[in-house]
């Protein structure tokens, strides 16, 4: 008998207890975790959605360029990008006209297009298109390729130019006057470079 009522007092009291612990709401003034996330949430500076499409464009990449192939060092000093095997991209040293004909003359390799590129050349030379296109026949030339630092050996700008092939490169030496008009005298090539395949 004792222990029952010992029960009901026990009951009595958690009831009353339950009912004393009812949750307490946050006050208008107090700062909760919800008004916290929607006032950073509203700071936010969202970006717009990218559609598939554009996507895809900015996924091909940008043509270097000596505008944008560097970066700058916290001393103002600027770092050109390196191809292990190849060398700096630098190509600060050349003047306009000799990086335009530069360019102009790969294209012209690229496209097999003999006659562009004998305009550039000394007329005295253009026989090494013959050889150059004789001895590239297989190599399928892409039109991605890249200029390198050039060296000055006396009124000679010495140009490096990789070629990228389809699985392969083709390593290129320009060798351009300083005088005006700027022309290819000749250039000088090695055999394709293949990746080994497993």
């Amino acid at each position: 008998m004792r222990y029952r009522w010992f029960a009901v007092f026990a009951l009595i009291s958690l009831a009353s207890c339950s009912q004393n612990t009812a949750p307490a709401l946050p006050e208008e003034t107090e700062v909760t975790l919800r008004a916290v996330i929607e006032q950073k949430n509203r700071a936010v500076a969202w970006t717009q959605d990218v559609s598939p499409k554009s996507t895809a464009e900015a996924r091909r990449g940008i043509l270097m360029t000596p505008e944008n192939a560097f970066a700058f060092r916290g001393d103002g000093s600027v770092i050109y990008p390196v191809i292990e095997g190849f060398g700096s991209l630098d190509t600060s040293l050349l003047g306009g006209a000799a990086l335009e004909l530069a360019r102009d003359f790969c294209r012209s390799l690229i496209q097999k297009d003999r006659e562009a590129a004998a305009e550039g050349m000394n007329s005295r030379n253009t026989f090494l298109l013959d050889v150059f296109f004789f001895d590239t026949e297989g190599a399928a030339l892409t039109e991605n390729y890249v200029i390198g630092r050039p060296e000055i050996l006396g009124n000679i700008w010495q140009i490096p130019v990789r070629f990228f092939l389809e699985g392969g490169t083709l390593d290129v030496l320009l060798y351009l006057n300083q005088n005006e008009p700027v022309r290819v005298e000749q250039f000088a090539y090695g055999d394709p470079v293949y990746a080994q395949r497993p």
